[in-house]
Order: structure tokens, then C-alpha cells, then sequence
């Protein structure tokens, strides 16, 4: 294939990273998965690292580079795009945050609420494939309603004080055999806890017909609607998800949206297939 026609698409969480080289009428050459990649966590070295180490013995020449990430804020840009443009010189390279790939995945150019609920979280309104305004996700401290990272939280938090039933917390205990000290020691002392907390999210999808994690999975996701899409005053348009919480919660999702007074439209688990559509000719 000829490697003018060839783009490179990157859909970047703190998670992990699905890389994917298609054509200009949008067909799969290759994909391959890496790690997360998060600049406004990692260190340039270790962001410059973890690019190299996924790109650097491939044989790809794309013409252009499309890549979308988490943690890829307007000062973290330039980090990304200089790794890039040192891989691919000849490629015309473009860097965004992961949600602009929701944007074109879920509206492309159409008016409408898009929002990631994976790790992390993002919304915004938007048109025209552009951010027309935007709640901020403040991270899973102080933000990220919804997130993998704030349900991670709120488990943890509801188990090792004892309000969740007494069945979910002896199977959490069983399952992960972390006492208190060690939780406080993973998320106050030691590097990702956003990623830490996101990993008890399988641990809430299995056990989500318990009421009492029902319960608080469901009031959660309410909060998300309360504190980022109420504030858009679009109650008209339907609010459209991508991301692995998304999918794996879509019940409670539209459960807490019509607690809100919302309508629930697309629900993608990831992006890529639609990004590829956006992009082709």
C-alpha cells in the first residue's frame, strides 16, 4: 500500500492506547494496543518514552497523524506532537484531547452533548466538529463524576467503612485482600492511582445487581448529569457516551439520565471505528 495513502489514528486513555494505520478510504492496515498514555500525569521523558517504545520498531510511514489523548491539554500538546514529528518527519501531524475523538466519533459535524466516561471523564456541547463549551473534568479528585477512577473511589471508600452489604464487601475482600493501609498507600504515595481505583470497576460490574452498589453507581452517574451536561442547558439534544464505562453501565447510565431528565443517544465502548469513518475520503 502505497504510504502516501496511509493515516495513522491513535486513541489514547490513561488505560491503554489503540493505535491503528487505515487508508484514505478508511480500511484497516494494522492496529496494535499499547498502555496509557496520560501528559498531564507522566513526566515528558516517560510520555517521549512510552511513544517511542510503541512506534519506533514498527515500519510505518504515514502521511498524516491523527492522534487524540487523555491528559493532552493545550500545554501538553507540544510534548506529544515533538515525539511525533521526530518519528514521522514527513507526516502532517495534528494532536487533540481524547475529547475531540469523541466529538468526531459520536456528532462528526453535527450539533450535539459528547461525552468519555472511561477512566477518566470528559464532556462538552458541541458543533461542527469543535468544542462550543465545556465543563471541566477537574480529575478524579476533585472531578470525573462517573469516571472509572471516582466509582473506583466510592467503592473502595463504601467498602472499608462498611456501607455497602455485608456480601460486597466480604467478596471484595476475598477477591483483593487489601487492607486500609495498603489502599491509602496505592492512592496517596505511589504513581497512577486514577488507574489503581479505575480496576475495581469489573469488581462493580459483577456485582451491580447488589442494590446497595446498584444504588450507588446509579446516584453517581446522576451526579455526572447534575454537575457536567445540566450546566450545557441542552436538555433538547441526547447526551452520547464513548468509553469502557460507558458501555459496561449503559442500564444505570440511562437509569440516572432519566432520573435527570436526560435522553441517552449513542453509546460507543470505543471510538476508533467511527474515527476511521470520519477521516475517510
Amino acid at each position: 500500500m502505497d504510504e502516501h495513502n496511509q493515516i495513522l489514528l491513535v486513541d489514547s486513555g490513561s488505560t491503554k492506547t489503540q493505535w491503528r494505520v487505515v487508508t484514505l478510504a478508511g480500511a484497516t492496515l494494522e492496529e496494535f494496543f499499547t498502555e496509557g498514555i496520560n501528559p498531564a500525569l507522566m513526566p515528558a521523558a516517560t510520555v517521549d518514552a512510552a511513544i517511542n517504545a510503541a512506534l519506533r520498531k514498527r515500519r510505518l510511514a504515514p502521511a498524516r497523524v491523527y492522534y487524540y489523548g487523555a491528559g493532552c491539554t493545550p500545554d501538553r500538546v507540544f510534548m506529544v506532537k515533538q515525539t511525533l514529528r521526530r518519528l514521522y518527519p514527513q507526516a502532517l501531524v495534528e494532536v487533540r484531547s481524547d475529547l475531540y475523538a469523541a466529538i468526531h466519533a459520536l456528532c462528526g459535524m453535527d450539533e450535539g452533548i459528547a461525552c468519555i466516561l472511561g477512566t477518566g471523564m470528559a464532556s462538552c456541547l458541541c458543533k461542527g466538529g469543535e468544542v462550543v463549551q465545556q465543563t471541566p473534568s477537574l480529575g478524579y479528585l476533585l472531578g470525573d463524576e462517573g469516571s472509572g477512577a471516582v466509582l473506583g473511589r466510592k467503592l473502595v471508600g463504601a467498602v472499608l467503612k462498611g456501607v455497602l452489604s455485608p456480601e460486597v464487601c466480604e467478596a471484595w475482600n476475598d477477591e483483593y485482600r487489601l487492607s486500609a493501609a495498603d489502599v491509602i498507600g496505592r492512592v496517596y504515595r505511589e504513581p497512577q492511582a486514577n488507574r489503581f481505583l479505575a480496576s475495581f470497576a469489573p469488581f462493580i460490574a459483577k456485582h451491580i445487581e447488589d442494590t446497595s452498589v446498584r444504588d450507588m453507581v446509579t446516584a453517581e452517574f446522576c451526579h455526572f448529569f447534575r454537575r457536567n451536561i445540566a450546566p450545557y442547558q441542552r436538555r433538547d439534544l441526547p447526551v452520547n457516551f464513548v468509553g469502557g464505562i460507558a458501555a459496561n453501565f449503559k442500564v444505570q447510565i440511562c437509569e440516572a439520565a432519566r432520573q435527570e431528565g436526560f435522553e441517552v443517544g449513542k453509546v460507543m465502548q470505543a471510538p476508533m471505528d467511527a474515527l476511521a469513518g470520519f477521516y475517510a475520503c
